[in-house]
């Protein structure tokens, strides 16, 4: 149990250390496009801020909180070992599809599959 919560916690940072990769990157392609007014990039700011606004709810929602090691879906505590071996199972689908190129649709659809088939 003692190794399992390890990489639970490891898992955890990899995945948000690939989302922060990627939302930098897309950020900065966003906001120092010099082709664009400032107007337009005020724009895409505030479409920025709705998105992150809604992608925090929804992590809320799902029990992740502010995102803190300690609480809902990342917790780090030793607890049910079977729950922490489907949630790394599940992270690791979902990276898999990501890199895979599926769509979100097609990305719950293959883990709501293996659910089955596990049941």
């Amino acid at each position: 149990a003692f190794y399992l919560s390890h990489l639970v916690h490891l898992t955890r940072l990899i995945n948000r250390w690939d989302m922060e990769t990627a939302l930098g990157s897309a950020c900065e392609k966003l906001f120092n496009d010099a082709d664009e007014t400032k107007a337009m990039l005020i724009r895409r700011a505030e479409a920025v801020l709705i998105l992150g606004t809604e992608f925090e709810a929804l992590a809320n929602q799902a029990g992740g909180g502010s995102g803190s090691a300690g609480d809902g879906l990342y917790s780090d505590a030793v607890g049910d070992e079977a729950a922490m071996k489907e949630r790394i199972e599940m992270a690791y689908m979902t990276s898999v599809a990501k890199k895979q190129g599926f769509s979100s649709q097609d990305t719950e659809d293959l883990i709501n599959a293996k659910k089955k088939q596990t049941a």
